[in-house]
Parts: C-alpha cells; sequence; structure tokens
C-alpha cells in the first residue's frame, strides 16, 4: 500500500511542477499590452481597496508602486516554483542523491527563470530581461527556503511524538 501512496504522491507533485511551469510560461507568453491590462486590473483592485486607508491611499499613488507590486508577483510565482521543484526533488533524489536535492532545486528554477525570460524575446512589446532573471531567482531561493523550514518543522514535530 505505501508503494502506491508514494507512486501517487510522486506523480501528484511532478504534475503541479509542470502544471505551475505551464503557468508561468502562459502569462509570460501574453503580450505586453495584455500582460500590462491584467496586471493593472489586478492593480486598481488593490488601490481601490486601501485608498481609504489614510496612509496606504498615499502610498499607492503612482506608477512605481504598480511597478514594485508586478515585480513582487513575479517574485511569488517563482517563489511557489521553487516550492514545489523541491517537493519534486524530495520525491526523486534519495539515499546517497538526498543532499542534491536543494542545490538541484535551485538550479532548476534558476535555469527556468532564464528560459522565461529568454522566451519573453519572442514576445510582441516584452523583453528579456537579467533583472528580471534575477528577481525570479531570488523568488525561487525563497521558495526552496519557505518549504526546507516547513518540512523541517514537520519533522521536528514528529521526532517529538
Amino acid at each position: 500500500m505505501n508503494g502506491v501512496i508514494g507512486r501517487w504522491k510522486c506523480w501528484l507533485v511532478t504534475m503541479l511542477t509542470l502544471v505551475w511551469m505551464g503557468v508561468i510560461f502562459y502569462f509570460s507568453a501574453q503580450p505586453a499590452v495584455q500582460s500590462a491590462g491584467l496586471s493593472g486590473g489586478i492593480f486598481d483592485r488593490i488601490q481601490s481597496f486601501v485608498e481609504d486607508i489614510p496612509v496606504m491611499g498615499y502610498w499607492f499613488a503612482g506608477g512605481f508602486t504598480e511597478h514594485l507590486l508586478r515585480k513582487g508577483a513575479h517574485m511569488a510565482e517563482f517563489a511557489v516554483l521553487g516550492m514545489l521543484l523541491l517537493l519534486c526533488m524530495r520525491e526523486y533524489l534519495s539515499g546517497a542523491w538526498k543532499k542534491f536535492r536543494l542545490p538541484l532545486a535551485l538550479i532548476v528554477g534558476i535555469l527556468y527563470a532564464g528560459l522565461d525570460e529568454f522566451h519573453q524575446r519572442f514576445v510582441p512589446g516584452r523583453s528579456g530581461e537579467l533583472r528580471d532573471v534575477l528577481i525570479d531567482s531570488v523568488g525561487v531561493c525563497i521558495g526552496v527556503v519557505a518549504i526546507s523550514v516547513i518540512l523541517a518543522c514537520i519533522n521536528r514535530k514528529k521526532e517529538v511524538y
């Protein structure tokens, strides 16, 4: 029974990772006008929510905040990718290979960030920027570290009981 559950978990984590990579690719394949419209709509909703808060309403005025939110969203989507990649590596690498889980998850995530930016060079109105690869890579690192801490806490809790 444990073998069936293990295979099911491995398949599920792999599919979630591949689907999330597809989601990132889909958003990156949108022309600049379409992408800006989507981001602008989300920003407008956030702005209308916080504009009644005295300090927040002032802070949210202007394009710089929208730029920060867009870059934060990129970082967040790659943080999720980092989490999924590390979970994937946990399913595939065991024994002596365990020590390569974290570095391999980071390498694959950072390579995907680079490929994502390269892909954007062929999308109308978009460009591939090294700065964006770095932002996405920071997201991957945050995701890998976050899931590592969560898993360490879960394992420590199991050992206590």
